[in-house]
């Protein structure tokens, strides 16, 4: 998160609005407490999973709510706005990519299905990724 998209996407703005009302709303946790939580386990979910025993329906309803609504148009077009790294974000990485014949793998702690929306998004979807 927040390396093949820019800061101005959004995204990451969603996704922590939505943990901490998702937080907030089903574990009674601020998104102070939110926050903690993911300083001290490095993912909020780990955090809430450790210290609030959360259920495995309340896990599948956390993906859901945090990661079902996200806007991902400020992604279409792939447009080549820089971030406050430098680094330009452009449509020219898919090229580079599917040249560069090597085999490109993607890491996240994101669901698979929000990956898959993102790279969909900046059209990457067709990128050969390793398994």
């Amino acid at each position: 998160d927040g390396t093949l998209y820019g800061a101005e996407s959004g995204i990451e703005q969603q996704i922590v609005a939505n943990i901490h009302r998702f937080a907030l709303s089903a574990c009674e946790v601020t998104p102070e407490e939110s926050d903690e939580l993911h300083r001290k386990y490095g993912s909020t979910l780990v955090g809430l999973k450790a210290e609030k025993s959360l259920s495995k329906d309340l896990e599948e309803r956390f993906y859901r709510e945090v990661y079902g609504t996200i806007d991902y148009s400020r992604l279409l077009g792939g447009g080549a706005e820089g971030d406050a790294s430098g680094y330009k974000h452009s449509s020219s990485v898919r090229e580079i990519l599917m040249r560069s014949g090597v085999r490109v793998a993607i890491a996240s702690n994101s669901p698979s299905w929000h990956v898959d929306r993102v790279l969909a998004a900046l059209g990457l979807a067709h990128v050969p990724l390793c398994a």
